[in-house]
């Protein structure tokens, strides 16, 4: 259930409160906003890093490109021995060999296949200058995170909650802290890097979780006014 603010006048204090019944949850809007702003800090860079940041990131993604081709090259192999796959039961069942029902079933498996396969090949078509603007785009937005919400107005600290969290944070009573449900994967993904470059490790670790088009697939925009 959404929180609605709420100002006590006695105190001239705003609060938040939970307007399902019996759930009985009041805080200190002042607070929620200190919690909120620890969760910023998480993914706050340090502007003197973002050199070293971006090169790192730079290196990884290019070896993931790099690999492309060879990927490509195996989904449309796939792809081309579905095609083959339905030429051969349209055949069948044009002989009579496969009745509807089945024919119907294994075409659109393989057809949901080939869409699947394209899906993957058309998100393997980032150039390097896209992802370049995303990354600066990116870094430049968590370099400056805490200052922005602090100077951004109320609808553009919506927009930049809605772009870190996508689906969202819950407020967890009993912890009396925030839980987030899911962060935009090229902004977590860049903190994750940042504390790899302010450890001077020389290489990010082999089991760190990348994705080679993460930052061109986020979108990220950097709320301006006020700044």
């Amino acid at each position: 259930t959404p929180f609605v603010g709420y100002l006590v006048r006695k105190r001239n204090l705003f609060y938040y409160k939970c307007n399902k019944k019996g759930c009985k949850c009041n805080r200190n809007a002042t607070i929620l906003h200190d919690k909120f702003k620890e969760i910023l800090s998480y993914y706050t860079i340090d502007p003197n890093l973002i050199q070293s940041i971006q090169d790192m990131i730079r290196r990884k993604i290019k070896e993931e490109l790099n690999q492309q081709p060879e990927e490509k090259s195996l989904l449309k192999n796939r792809i081309k021995e579905l095609n083959k796959k339905i030429e051969k039961l349209e055949e069948r069942h044009a002989l009579g060999e496969v009745d509807k029902a089945i024919f119907q079933k294994y075409k659109a498996k393989y057809l949901s296949e080939i869409d699947t396969f394209s899906q993957e090949m058309n998100e393997s078509k980032f150039s390097l200058s896209n992802i370049e603007k995303s990354l600066k785009k990116a870094t430049n937005m968590l370099s400056n995170l805490n200052e922005t919400w602090e100077l951004a107005s109320f609808y553009e600290k919506q927009r930049m909650q809605n772009i870190l969290f996508p689906e969202g944070i819950l407020f967890n009573k009993e912890k009396n802290h925030y839980r987030t449900l899911r962060v935009n994967s090229a902004l977590h993904q860049i903190a994750l890097v940042s504390r790899v470059v302010e450890d001077k490790k020389q290489k990010i670790p082999s089991n760190f979780a990348w994705d080679s088009a993460w930052v061109a697939r986020s979108r990220i925009e950097l709320p301006t006014s006020g700044l």
